[in-house]
């Protein structure tokens, strides 16, 4: 699911953010790729700890539990990343689905940061890590009081509606809608699961009809039916194949229920299909269906 942004709009939000309230703000898609960001740069401490591979890794892991946390409660979640600073997250919330996500962070709440510099020290040792430094660069990272973080998280809050409610942020349908239709394509002989189709796009089943019916002008159900079909005139062609055959080769998965919409789209059962075909492979011949022609 691709989120399209007024990335310029954002930015002098997030700017404004900043000049009032000091702390940096990120605006991530769904995939948690960071679109706007203002400013660019980390705190000193933390620019220093992701600046080594395994320090990167153990943030983006001490993000992506608060980004899980956001997505599944729909709410704003403050946390402490691993080395004890706390962060926020506001998630996005579009036509019922989380399309992305707001985020501010790298502060402390207590004025005494003994306990973050243990941590720091700790995991510079354990990581073979240069901790000469450690103290000076946790002494500058930004304090605020809990009160004044929960105050915080609550115009990011603001923010978060105002993006929605102006359409800042977007979902990208038509790229949505290739991307649902090629996956199905891909996965034609499998079970497909609505709910897993919603889930796997990161929309809700509504959103997810609602983009399919208005790009195909069909129902999910009819696109992978008719889909199948398709397979099974194809596969009809071959004489050797069974009618059980051409309906697992198809994706179908009930013979009765395949012989019934075959014969519903085409006019004659598969058996009949094959028959048919033979007998007129060698010349041009046109059967009626419904109100289209196939020409064998």
């Amino acid at each position: 699911m691709e989120l399209i942004a007024s990335k310029d709009e954002i930015l002098e939000i997030f700017k404004s953010f900043y000049h009032f309230a000091k702390l940096k703000c990120t605006l991530f898609d769904n995939d948690i790729k960071a679109i706007v960001e203002y400013p660019k740069s980390h705190c000193s401490f933390c620019s220093y700890i992701n600046s080594y591979e395994k320090g990167k890794h153990q943030c983006e892991h001490s993000n992506f539990s608060g980004f899980r946390q956001a997505k599944l409660t729909r709410k704003a979640c403050i946390y402490r990343c691993h080395l004890g600073l706390v962060e926020a997250i506001v998630p996005l919330v579009q036509s019922d689905s989380v399309v992305g996500f707001v985020m501010f962070g790298q502060i402390t709440v207590s004025q005494n940061n003994d306990k973050i510099v243990s941590k720091a020290n700790e995991f510079c040792k354990k990581n073979d890590i240069d901790n000469s430094n450690i103290e000076k660069l946790v002494d500058e990272i930004k304090f605020m009081s809990k009160e004044e973080v929960l105050a915080a998280t609550k115009i990011l809050e603001s923010c978060a509606s105002y993006f929605v409610l102006k359409q800042l942020i977007v979902i990208d349908e038509k790229s949505t809608l290739s991307q649902i239709v090629n996956y199905i394509n891909d996965h034609i002989l499998e079970e497909i699961n609505i709910n897993d189709l919603a889930k796997r796009f990161n929309i809700s089943r509504t959103k997810l009809y609602t983009i399919f019916q208005e790009g195909q002008h069909t129902g999910i159900a009819e696109y992978i039916k008719n889909e199948r079909l398709n397979r099974a005139i194809e596969f009809a062609k071959d004489k050797s194949l069974s009618v059980s055959e051409i309906c697992e080769k198809s994706g179908f998965n009930d013979v009765n229920y395949f012989i019934k919409v075959f014969k519903k789209k085409t006019g004659m059962t598969p058996k009949k299909y094959q028959t048919m075909y033979y007998k007129y492979a060698n010349r041009t011949y046109q059967i009626w269906v419904k109100q289209d022609y196939m020409t064998l």
